[in-house]
């Protein structure tokens, strides 16, 4: 059941620059959705702050009653909402013109990490990249395989909400990941992962207005 609603929950999700993406959802399917997501055989911790977002900006008392169920279900399974998700979304909303096609071979994925200080969110971020599908290098990850730094141990679940595109050229792949890297580090306090392309490595058509943005911060 819960594979059903998650997919039906990214469906809507990946329509990126859509800042209320869960907002045509009744509260009785959230709140479903977030206690099945809040579950600890599941634990997804992405469509729980999801819901907890959208519930918290309607004003039923149905809804008010359901957002406080879910962060008592959050302190239940020893976690919080993640407090700059829906700024991260927002941030890749700069991206434009993007070249990904099925048939590509390149991916970005993204890893929420655990065990930063409250100051710093308690969450944060590795952004990575593969010629592999991602959730084979997610497990390689989780192993210890050619983890990335910092990752063992801390690495909680693949984050699909913040950059659903799926598929890069291969040769690319390490400018989006860079690209990807440096956007979230204007939002998010903790971002690892490799940047191969800092600012000015970048082709002079890449992502022209993404590029200005950064410059000018």
């Amino acid at each position: 059941m819960f594979k059903e609603n998650f997919t039906k929950i990214f469906d809507v999700c990946n329509l990126i620059d859509n800042e209320r993406p869960l907002i045509e959802f009744q509260n009785d399917e959230l709140y479903d959705f977030a206690m099945q997501a809040l579950s600890e055989k599941i634990m997804n911790l992405e469509v729980g702050t999801m819901v907890h977002f959208e519930l918290s900006k309607r004003k039923s008392k149905l809804s008010k009653n359901y957002l406080n169920k879910i962060n008592q279900q959050f302190l239940d399974i020893g976690h919080m909402p993640i407090p700059w998700l829906q700024e991260a979304r927002r941030a890749i909303f700069k991206f434009s013109n993007l070249d990904y096609k099925s048939n590509y071979t390149g991916s970005v994925y993204i890893i929420l990490k655990d065990g930063y200080t409250e100051f710093n969110g308690r969450y944060g971020v590795y952004v990575g990249q593969t010629s592999k599908s991602i959730e084979e290098r997610y497990e390689e990850n989780k192993s210890g395989i050619r983890s990335g730094r910092g990752l063992k141990g801390k690495n909680i679940q693949i984050l699909q909400s913040i950059f659903p595109f799926k598929k890069f050229k291969n040769k690319e792949k390490e400018l989006y990941e860079s690209a990807v890297n440096l956007t979230l580090k204007t939002v998010i306090p903790k971002v690892t992962g490799n940047v191969e392309y800092p600012l000015e490595k970048w082709p002079i058509d890449f992502q022209i207005n993404l590029k200005k943005y950064l410059a000018e911060i």
